[in-house]
């Protein structure tokens, strides 16, 4: 039995297996808890002799929900200190850890400023390393979407480690998908170490672990060897029978069984120097001491009685899905009794839907039938139809003819609608950028030298997700209050207002340039409506002088009424967008002008009544879409959302011709942790067709 990947691992060539049977089990909690065992033994195996063993930090970062975390923790108690990070929610038995065990939970993502500051924070420490980042949902996502984002968290575990210089490290490890796309990369250069295979992975995955020491080289790897191996691990080895003596519920013979076996084997085997050469009290799970007793607590921890998995089996002849609970398979177990009447699932001409880019229809059809749950649009009584993507679009923009609404006397109390101001903004910029981009692409003969002023650009939190978006535009930001990013050389922090005169230097500066505005003026606070109007006012004004100045190719201004009267007022002709994720009563948007302006007049009525319309009725429709994520249901501002933040779903623009079509090799973060090695990478995903 081989628990590593080498240059003499047998290889079959892949194909789609659709209606072949599939009966290894699936579950989640328990690979990544075996896989962690058994890097931490292969860990303590080398650090056991050394005389400051008990000064150790375990950082994992992608760690939640953690369901297993207490069970590691409890074996390997000595830990001087874990550390687990994951924006979602943990979701363990916090009173199952021992009293004695330290540990922390960070509901953030883990990043290269995170791990600066826990290098420095524990520099005297031995840190082991964790990873399983994962920012790509195929059952979301299209494939080559999916690849450009297994491939960049590929780089960030990479920057990570580097950063960190931990002892030892276990990151996830999957290479591009070949198959028979002829543009796929072939090779790849990362990390040096030793390829784990997993057990309880999924039927068809390609997932393993890589293990790595301190001071790791550079290795090239071949994607279609890896693929290759992969597809016969699967296919051959892993539902092959292994020779072992253990017995308990969920275990019998093949490889999965055979490797859990194993790595229980080996800690026990460990355990007697741990107790001699390392001082910590002594847990109820640690003194366990038979490879069955481990297996019984794990499946008491994992709740294994209640996990179940879809196999697809051919027995007489036919070929049958059964949903099957994992305690109930053991060697020996009557065939029978196990897949019976009462287990299928599924019809039998259906087709796998384990294959790893295969979309599942069966959570779409349940998510469009209980859109009436969709829990931004409750206020709404009216769920007679999912609003199509032709209908959405007429929605997005605030024209002469869109609808009004007369404001009632009394406001109705109930709002389902969410405020979240850091990240409408952002979502406007992406919108803007995306546009801009795309009529330059439009134009052909452009210049490439693209640079975006931003006035006010203080208030639009985490910018770095922007700039890496767009890693070819440079950005000079203007605002006196404090930015909470770095600068480069591809972003400009000026602690200033953004003024006329400033303006002019700009403007002669980068008179070659292909220039863009925008602007996130206001001034206005909690004043009083007399002073709001005027701060409005001076601020519309300025935005004005210093889109005439700049003469860019597009502007962005922040646009609200600056009167409170039923008059109207003179300004710039363009295209005003609602922006999603505002305030329930906010009449405030942004309106996007061309080089060519043509001014025109506004009337307060006409706004406020058409905005109160938009915020008591377009904005609580439910729209269709098919992206699962959390946050995110079928209301207006989460389709805005998608069709910005999942450019392949709907909002084609950014990945269909920005991508290709920009000269992306002036990423922001390539003057000050640009890495060498990460050359060919970051080639393949500039010259990729997403």
């Amino acid at each position: 039995m081989n628990r590593k990947l080498h240059e003499n691992t047998p290889r079959e060539k892949y194909r789609r297996r659709k209606n072949e049977d599939k009966s290894t089990f699936h579950f989640g909690q328990r690979k990544l808890l075996l896989s962690e065992i058994e890097f931490l033994t292969l860990s303590f195996i080398e650090l056991i002799e050394r005389k400051d063993n008990d000064k150790i930090i375990f950082i994992y970062a992608g760690a939640a929900p953690g369901i297993h975390l207490p069970f590691l923790m409890n074996i390997f108690p000595f830990i001087y200190k874990y550390i687990f990070i994951d924006p979602a929610k943990f979701n363990f038995d916090k009173s199952s850890i021992d009293k004695n065990i330290k540990y922390e939970t960070i509901n953030e993502c883990f990043t290269d400023k995170m791990a600066e500051k826990m290098r420095k924070q524990y520099s005297d420490y031995e840190i082991l390393f964790v990873s399983d980042i994962r920012t790509a949902n195929y059952r979301i996502l299209s494939r080559n979407i999916t690849e450009l984002k297994v491939e960049q968290d590929m780089v960030d575990q990479m920057g990570w480690y580097k950063i960190l210089k931990p002892f030892k490290s276990m990151l996830k490890f999957r290479l591009p998908y070949v198959g028979n796309d002829k543009q796929a990369k072939t090779k790849i250069d990362y990390l040096d170490g030793d390829v784990y295979f997993q057990a309880w992975e999924g039927k068809t995955s390609s997932e393993t672990r890589l293990i790595v020491n301190n001071n790791a080289g550079i290795r090239t790897y071949d994607c279609v060897e890896y693929e290759d191996m992969l597809f016969r691990f699967n296919t051959v080895e892993r539902v092959l029978g292994y020779k072992h003596d253990v017995k308990a519920p969920g275990i019998d013979h093949c490889y999965d069984c055979r490797t859990e076996v194993f790595i229980i084997e080996e800690y026990l085997k460990l355990r007697p120097k741990l107790i001699e050469k390392m001082k910590f009290p002594k847990t109820d799970l640690f003194l366990k001491n038979t490879i069955a007793d481990f297996i019984y607590e794990i499946n008491k921890n994992l709740r294994a009685d209640k996990k179940k998995d879809e196999l697809t089996v051919s027995l007489k002849g036919q070929q049958i899905w059964y949903s099957v609970c994992f305690t109930n398979i053991f060697f020996g177990a009557n065939l029978e009794e196990l897949f019976n009447r009462d287990c299928i699932t599924i019809p039998n001409n259906k087709n796998s839907s384990d294959d790893e880019f295969l979309d599942d229809e069966k959570e779409k059809f349940q998510v469009q039938q209980s859109m009436i749950k969709s829990p931004h649009t409750l206020q709404n009584s009216k769920f007679l139809e999912i609003i199509n993507e032709e209908d959405f679009q007429t929605r997005r923009i605030l024209n002469d003819d869109f609808p009004q609404m007369n404001r009632s006397k009394f406001e109705p109390k109930s709002c389902t609608t969410v405020f979240f101001k850091e990240r409408s903004l952002r979502l406007c910029e992406i919108e803007f950028l995306t546009k801009s981009c795309v009529d330059l692409i439009q134009k052909k003969n452009f210049n490439k030298k693209i640079v975006c002023f931003y006035a006010g650009s203080a208030a639009s939190k985490r910018l770095d997700h922007l700039f890496n978006m767009f890693p070819f535009i440079k950005f000079l930001l203007f605002d006196p209050k404090k930015f909470d990013i770095e600068p480069n050389n591809m972003i400009v922090i000026k602690q200033e207002y953004l003024t006329e005169d400033i303006a002019l230097d700009l403007a002669l500066e980068y008179n070659e340039w292909t220039k863009i505005f925008i602007s996130n003026i206001k001034r206005a606070k909690d004043n009083n409506l007399v002073q709001k109007s005027r701060f409005d006012k001076d601020d519309l004004s300025l935005q004005t002088s210093i889109h005439y100045i700049l003469k860019p190719f597009k502007s962005m201004l922040r646009f609200t009424f600056p009167t409170t009267k039923g008059t109207g007022f003179d300004y710039f002709d363009g295209e005003i967008l609602f922006k999603p994720w505002s305030h329930k009563s906010s009449i405030e948007s942004v309106i996007i002008v061309d080089q060519n302006y043509i001014p025109k007049n506004y009337n307060f009525q006409k706004y406020r009544n058409q905005f109160y319309r938009f915020n008591n009725f377009e904005r609580v429709l439910t729209y269709n879409h098919q992206v699962r994520a959390s946050g995110i249901d079928l209301c207006y501002d989460c389709r805005c959302e998608v069709d910005e933040k999942y450019p392949e779903c709907g909002g084609r623009a950014y990945s269909n011709l920005v991508v290709p079509n920009l000269n992306l090799t002036k990423p922001h973060n390539m003057s000050h942790k640009f890495r060498p090695e990460l050359k060919e990478v970051l080639k393949a995903r500039i010259n990729s067709k997403l």
